[in-house]
Order: structure tokens, then C-alpha cells, then sequence
């Protein structure tokens, strides 16, 4: 690959690009090392009944996760977790919506812990009274 960019004249930036691109940096078939799997997005769930949150984690690198509400793009933003979870014990939470959780346009963020700019959200689901 790096031959092939360098004959393009490409140059070395767009190679690492390249690279991150087309190689599982992680080792195991997913290059996201975060992934929320429940929610997946268009779900309706009800204030008071208690769902599972899913998540995968696909890198080693993630030693531990957090999970967070969304709401109103993000400017609604609420911890459901009372702290970090470590993936190795744990990759689903339950947890019970509250009135004040209703919406149409609700996600769940997990993040690796220690470095919150890798995380992973949901599609969008409602959560009705």
C-alpha cells in the first residue's frame, strides 16, 4: 500500500489515513472500539419499566466504560451509571426511564472512562409516559 501511494504521490499523511481506513487497528474485525447495541435506535420505551443497555467493546485499549443519557443532541446529558464499569465484568446496565427522560430523540453514550473522546451512541429512540 504504501508503494501504491507513493507512486500516486500521494505522500505519507494521506497514507496513514489510508491505513487507518482500511486496517482493523483493534485486531478482532470492528474498527470502532465502541459499539451500542441496545438501543440500536427507533425503539419506545416507557417511563418506569426497566431495559437493558447493551454495548460491545472491540478494543482492548477500553479498561473501562461510562454510560450516559442523551437528550436534545446532547444538550441533555445525564450519567446512568454510578461510575465506571469495567467491560471485562459487564457490557449491558439495566435501567428504568424517569418522567423527566421523556422524549423522541433520547441515545445512549458509552465512553471509555479514562479518555471520553472514544465512545459510541445510539440511534435515536423515544422514551413515552
Amino acid at each position: 500500500m504504501r508503494r501504491i501511494a507513493a507512486i500516486l504521490g500521494l505522500g505519507s499523511l494521506c497514507f496513514v489515513l489510508m491505513g487507518s481506513l482500511c486496517n482493523d487497528d483493534n485486531g478482532n474485525g470492528n474498527d470502532d472500539p465502541l459499539e451500542v447495541t441496545n438501543p440500536s435506535g427507533g425503539e419506545s420505551w416507557d417511563v418506569g419499566t426497566e431495559y437493558t443497555v447493551r454495548w460491545k467493546v472491540n478494543d482492548d485499549n477500553v479498561s473501562a466504560v461510562g454510560v450516559r443519557f442523551l437528550k436534545e443532541d446532547g444538550i441533555v446529558s445525564e450519567e446512568l451509571a454510578s461510575g465506571s464499569i469495567d467491560p471485562a465484568d459487564s457490557t449491558s446496565m439495566k435501567w428504568t426511564p424517569t418522567a423527566d427522560q421523556v422524549g423522541t430523540d433520547c441515545q445512549i453514550k458509552v465512553y471509555d472512562y479514562t479518555d471520553d473522546a472514544v465512545f459510541a451512541v445510539s440511534g435515536e429512540f423515544t422514551v413515552k409516559q
